[in-house]
């Protein structure tokens, strides 16, 4: 370990710098890990994966409540399932592929309600998108072009 004095100012930033230093040589998500981590999936959090990648390939990502109902599973199971999403089987873990983003929406009656979506980077989605169509596990959820 390298002990180094910085100046308090600076700490943050060093901090970060530090924490991008760590993780650069980390592996990271491509067609062929999304295509192992798919195949590696059980139906159900593959669905879930397929849901959420279209709704970001359509610019609207799917509220928890919404994904719950069309998967036929209470909220807390949804969040079950992107625990086994997120559960990298196939290798080093190249980090989470879905996300939970709190966000205040309009309610419809003159003020805001908050909401949950999940959602992954759009580049995921497309992998995931791709991936689908390559590996035969196209949904009917899942956007067709």
């Amino acid at each position: 370990m390298v002990m180094v004095p910085v100046p308090e100012d600076l700490v943050p930033r060093v901090r970060v710098l530090l924490f991008q230093l760590e993780y650069m040589d980390s592996p990271q998500w491509n067609e062929a890990l999304i295509g192992d981590h798919m195949l590696s999936l059980a139906d159900e959090p593959r669905a879930l994966v397929s849901a959420v990648a279209a709704g970001v390939l359509v610019g609207r990502p799917i509220e928890d409540a919404k994904l719950a109902e069309q998967l036929q599973v209470s909220v807390r199971e949804v969040f079950g399932l992107v625990g086994e999403a997120n559960h990298f089987t196939v290798g080093a873990p190249p980090g989470d592929l879905i996300l939970a983003l709190h966000e205040e929406v309009d309610d419809g009656a003159g003020g805001t309600r908050p909401r949950r979506v999940l959602c992954m980077l759009e580049g995921l989605a497309q992998m995931v998108h791709g991936r689908e169509d390559g590996l035969g596990l196209r949904r009917p959820s899942s956007p067709d072009g």
